[in-house]
């Protein structure tokens, strides 16, 4: 699996702000080696002009999916990568196929590969940053679960709207995709089809705190083990559900894991405890 999800932001954002501010991006190429599925905004050339030359000032992120690498004038966005984002030292001699290349003014570089698709936008001071209206961040204050609750009445819900679709589609939580959901929904016991208008106000609060403290869990121990951190070295944190899971007994209650197809991804799942 190669899709930077909210704790693999959070990683990045931690690994990269004792190193990028100071620095000055000396040298940028956009769309080195052209990907079917990497949106540039501006085009590739305006996004080359307007970082080359610039000074970075902070690292940031949205508490969603999308890393912002703050400038003297504007800011590098990354949202919805499914790819990888790796610093280079001055000594490293080969660089892999990206689609962004940054040359830092102290010799290293920074290299934006992406695998499945990803956005990469030079944002101009005023500009909106990203491209989709910004989702709840599960992680922020303001959510709490009385404002989670709310959620279950928005327009887009129906009879057939499923657990899985209500978190990473719509309404959704920002930077969970389907990659960080499987753990979540065995810590709160739901199985991804499971409709969300058959949910107990007990189920919807350990859909809460299941969504809430398994994304912490993942950030403190530096992201996922199924994804690469700065230096691409494997997170922290190892799943629980995923593809190593399927046919083997459930950690919790010793059912055999299962594995479906459903809604445009593999899930997986026990079918003894994840009701």
């Amino acid at each position: 699996m190669i899709m930077i999800e909210l704790p693999e932001v959070f990683t990045l954002t931690r690994q990269l702000s004792p190193v990028l501010p100071g620095r000055t991006i000396t040298r940028c190429v956009a769309n080195q080696s052209p990907h079917k599925f990497a949106f540039f905004k501006p085009d590739a050339d305006q996004i080359t002009e307007r970082l080359t030359g610039r000074a970075i000032t902070a690292v940031s992120n949205n508490q969603r999916n999308m890393l912002q690498i703050e400038l003297d004038e504007g800011c590098l966005v990354f949202a919805e990568m499914g790819g990888r984002i790796l610093l280079h030292t001055p000594e490293t001699q080969t660089l892999p196929k990206n689609q962004l290349l940054l040359d830092l003014d102290d010799g290293s570089k920074l290299t934006a590969s992406i695998v499945l698709w990803g956005f990469i936008q030079a944002a101009w001071p005023g500009e909106q940053r990203g491209w989709i209206a910004e989702k709840p961040a599960p992680l922020a204050d303001e959510l709490t679960f009385e404002r989670f609750e709310t959620l279950f009445q928005d327009p887009s819900i129906t009879p057939k709207t499923s657990v899985k679709y209500f978190i990473i589609s719509q309404p959704g939580l920002g930077g969970v995709g389907n990659g960080c959901l499987q753990d979540i929904l065995f810590n709160a016991q739901l199985q991804p089809r499971r409709t969300v208008q058959t949910l107990s106000e007990a189920e919807r609060y350990n859909l809460y705190t299941a969504a809430r403290s398994t994304l912490r869990q993942m950030i403190e121990l530096g992201g996922r083990d199924t994804e690469r951190d700065l230096f691409n070295q494997p997170g922290g944190y190892k799943i629980i559900m995923g593809s190593h899971a399927a046919g083997k007994p459930c950690p919790r209650c010793g059912t055999a894991v299962e594995k479906i197809q459903f809604l445009g991804g593999a899930s997986y799942f026990c079918p003894g405890c994840q009701h």
